[in-house]
């Protein structure tokens, strides 16, 4: 059984690994260290459109075939009659035409004999061993990334016994069609007692397993079988891997299903399963939602992390320290490992990166150094037009300010005059009436002497 996968290959790698020039469907890829059913997952299958075409290009070549070989016949027969031994008829023989004919026959049997036991060879080596096909024979293949799982009324059906295939309905008509293989970079497996394990490839960076799809839905399903060894120690089920050379043949949809799986794909001594190894992961697998590398972590490591953020690092003493330096020194893990392979293809993008840029001595290198070179300047340009332009305004903003300060001082000094203006006035004329009253007020005095003074004369 293969119930989760992992796998953080790029699309670059993915596409050499099928061997294929045509991508379908690639905006649903989504790299993870823990990817479940209800996900896309990347398929190598056969593009129907180019399967035909080549369908049709053989039928003709049969027929042209069949037609030349049915002209090189007639030519071969008219040859024979009109062609006498020379040997018998100096002797003077009348039968040389029966002596040819009979002379040809013997010769043709015989080839024909010959082509058919080669033929027959041909075909028990194809099934017993892997085909090598040219690269130009892998145009017929695409890269999907399909549905994993078949979606039924009552459940969501991920994988599919091998052995039990052929008595389902549903899926009898797809085995010998629509059959695909899945790139992984590895699988979860768990015991009775759910205790997670990771199987990986030792050798290679990737796994491959054959399954079954849908074109309608473009749904697949994992083929399992019977584990052994190693596999049997975690669960009673495996995947069926496959090897790169069987590829074209698990493919081909004229070869039958039974005779692909029995005779080639289930037998135990293949250099696949020697391939692959498997050590207790940590328990972060379990949670779906987890989807960095800290899935991959064993067992131990997972204790080790714990125990350093975690309270116990508070009560260790130096010599458990040190000895966990040594055995981390000793022991180097596949979680360490595809931690330093993402490090090394970081660096390796960003060195791509900067040859392609810089580094770059053809045409298409120099062209793109002259529009980088040209977008810079442009770029720096700008960037100076900006400046000179923030200046101008910054100096058009000052001067701003400066209008607006000088006008506010000038329309106060302009109420500071109005005023004192205004109180000169005041003043001047509180000055004028004091003077009026102070004349008016002497007047009336004097009046009041003169009239004091002329009641005094008339007294007298």
């Amino acid at each position: 059984m293969c119930g989760r996968l992992f796998m953080r290959l790029s699309p670059q790698q993915l596409q050499q690994i099928a061997r294929c020039a045509t991508v379908r469907n690639f905006q649903r890829y989504r790299s993870s260290y823990n990817v479940g059913p209800t996900n896309y997952i990347p398929c190598i299958k056969k593009n129907s459109e180019k399967s035909n075409q080549q369908e049709t290009q053989d039928e003709q070549k049969d027929e042209q075939l069949e037609i030349a070989k049915q002209q090189n016949n007639n030519s071969n027969q008219q040859n024979i009659e009109s062609v006498p031994d020379p040997i018998i008829q100096e002797e003077g023989c009348e039968a040389s035409n029966l002596f040819v004919t009979a002379k040809h026959l013997f010769y043709k049997e015989k080839e024909n004999q010959q082509i058919q036991m080669q033929e027959i060879a041909d075909t028990e080596q194809g099934y017993n061993q892997p085909q090598i096909v040219n690269e130009s024979q892998y145009t017929d293949r695409m890269l999907d990334f399909l549905y994993w799982g078949f979606q039924t009324e009552f459940q969501n059906i991920i994988n599919i016994r091998s052995e039990e295939a052929e008595m389902k309905k549903t899926f009898k008509p797809l085995l010998n069609k629509n059959r695909c293989v899945c790139i992984t970079q590895g699988y979860y497996e768990w015991t009775p007692d759910k205790i997670p394990f990771v199987f990986y490839n030792k050798q290679k960076d990737y796994m491959l397993i054959c399954g079954i799809y849908s074109e309608e839905n473009e749904q697949v399903m994992l083929l399992t079988r019977e584990s052994f060894g190693k596999f049997d120690q975690v669960h009673h089920r495996m995947p069926v891997f496959i090897e790169e050379e069987e590829v074209e043949l698990w493919l081909n949809p004229k070869i039958e299903y039974k005779e692909v799986l029995f005779k080639q794909l289930l037998k135990r001594d293949r250099k696949v399963y020697d391939e692959i190894s498997s050590y207790r992961c940590s328990n972060n697998v379990n949670n779906i939602r987890e989807q960095s590398i800290k899935c991959l972590m064993s067992y131990e490591e997972h204790k080790k992390h714990l125990e350093r953020n975690g309270i116990g690092k508070f009560f260790k003493t130096s010599k458990v320290v040190d000895d966990e330096k040594d055995e981390e020194a000793q022991t180097q893990s596949y979680y360490q490992k595809e931690l330093s392979r993402q490090k090394t293809q970081e660096t390796n993008e960003l060195a791509t990166q900067f040859e392609n840029t810089f580094l770059n001595d053809s045409k298409k290198g120099e062209e793109d150094n002259k529009i980088f070179i040209s977008q810079a300047k442009v770029e720096s340009a700008l960037q100076i037009n900006n400046s000179i332009n923030r200046d101008s305004q910054e100096s058009k903003q000052k001067t701003q300010l400066q209008t607006n300060n000088s006008n506010q001082i000038n329309s106060l000094k302009k109420e500071r005059s109005t005023k004192e203006k205004q109180e000169q006035i005041e003043w001047s004329s509180t000055k004028k009436s004091n003077k009026l009253v102070k004349a008016s007020a002497n007047t009336f005095l004097e009046g009041l002497e003169q009239f004091f003074q002329n009641k005094n004369n008339e007294n007298k």
